[in-house]
């Protein structure tokens, strides 16, 4: 989740320490700080970046690189998620399984 703990968790300093990676983020677009992952980029600290997630603000200028690829936010999307989501939906409406709100 994103809260005042992992807010901002990679920014330059974790940037720094990474030579020609490739980064992937499925969970949350503010764990990442764009501006310092945009110079990353361009500082080839990272090779690529494949995001699930991103902050608005930034998505357009991503979606223009050749070294950002920049998804909707669809991650949770696999079919065995899908199966889940049926199997707990079919449980609450018989009235089994944990409560929905």
């Amino acid at each position: 989740p994103l809260n005042p703990a992992t807010e901002n968790l990679i920014t330059s300093e974790e940037f720094g320490k990474m030579d020609n990676a490739v980064l992937v983020n499925t969970a949350r677009a503010g764990i990442i700080n764009t501006e310092d992952l945009l110079q990353a980029l361009d500082n080839d600290n990272v090779k690529q970046a494949l995001l699930d997630v991103c902050e608005e603000e930034f998505k357009e200028e991503l979606k223009d690189r050749e070294d950002a690829l920049v998804t909707p936010h669809n991650a949770y999307n696999t079919k065995e998620a899908n199966k889940r989501r049926v199997e707990k939906t079919l449980q609450a409406l018989n009235g089994e399984g944990e409560k929905l709100n």
